[in-house]
């Protein structure tokens, strides 16, 4: 199967026009960053986001209601369980509990769901770790290169500002089977991260330092700042209304009709909000019905978006 992760790498934004506004607070514009060339750019895609639930099986079915098709996790070690809505650029959202504290990350998730279901982390993948590494170091954020099983990865420590973002180094994007990554409402890829703009004082000038521009924006909600990877996006918003009050406070998803999207959520019962701007049209769902995440789904305005490239 093909790879797919330049999909998206071009798609520009604006602001979205005659948007119903959800509460907001007031956060810091985003001023011009000075950043590397193109060609000192370090290679940063969006690759997934995680969500703390406490009951992994009702918040599964939530999600399946609304067109995704789930693909069973496995239990681990450490008592943390999973499922996967896979997508076919190798992106994911990834819904999480835990039983037992067993380990630190076991016990955090545990932490999180008992004060309600909602984002937890967002990961970033790169094939250059080593210079990403150096990078965080120069900005004054050094993070160890963690080796585990899997694959080479930078985690912060729970007392720093930056711990909900993580970095994962990934050579090539794992596409899963097809019977996992197609849905019934159309779903593509996890095209942004919405973070809390609390931040932004830490994110930005990271990003900056590994090539990355911010953008004062008015969407997703007013006064948001949007800073675009090599694929996918981060979205620094002000919510004030999210119930978890964890950083990760929603996900965009691109999909191929969003009258697809329509029809799922008519029959799950599921409120959203249409919006019309420059990228296309979307619908946006509240977190009271998707596990405490804002879950928009958007479908790109150019037809040629949603083709898949090798």
């Amino acid at each position: 199967m093909g790879r797919s992760s330049s999909l998206w790498r071009h798609i520009l934004f604006a602001a979205l026009a005659g948007a119903a506004r959800p509460a907001f607070a007031a956060a810091p514009a985003a001023a011009p960053q000075e950043v590397p060339s193109q060609a000192e750019r370090v290679h940063l895609e969006l690759d997934h986001a995680n969500v703390a639930v406490a009951d992994l099986g009702p918040a599964a079915h939530v999600f399946q209601e609304m067109g995704f098709t789930i693909k069973p996790g496995r239990p681990h070690a450490n008592s943390i369980a999973n499922q996967h809505l896979k997508f076919l650029d190798g992106t994911e959202v990834e819904l999480i509990t835990a039983t037992e504290p067993r380990d630190g990350l076991a016990e955090e998730y545990i932490q999180m769901w008992h004060h309600g279901d909602g984002g937890a982390f967002v990961a970033l993948r790169s094939h250059a770790l080593d210079s990403l590494a150096a990078r965080l170091a120069r900005t004054g954020h050094p993070a160890p290169i963690n080796r585990p099983e899997g694959p080479r990865s930078i985690f912060f420590s729970r007392d720093q500002a930056l711990h909900p973002v993580w970095f994962f180094e990934v050579l090539r994007p794992w596409i899963d089977r097809p019977e996992y990554t197609t849905h019934a409402n159309t779903a593509l890829a996890l095209r942004a991260a919405w973070l809390s703009s609390q931040l932004y004082a830490e994110l930005v000038p990271v990003l900056a330092a590994l090539g990355y521009e911010a953008h004062s924006s008015d969407w997703p909600v007013p006064q948001s700042t949007i800073i675009a990877l090599e694929a996918g996006e981060i979205y620094l918003v002000p919510l004030a209304d999210t119930p978890s009050q964890r950083p990760l406070l929603g996900v965009t998803i691109a999909v191929q009709r969003l009258e697809s999207v329509e029809s799922a959520l008519a029959n799950a019962d599921v409120d959203a909000e249409p919006h019309s701007d420059p990228r296309g049209r979307s619908l946006r769902v509240r977190p009271a019905f998707a596990r405490g995440l804002w879950l928009e789904f958007l479908e790109p305005r150019d037809p040629g978006m949603n083709e898949r490239r090798d």
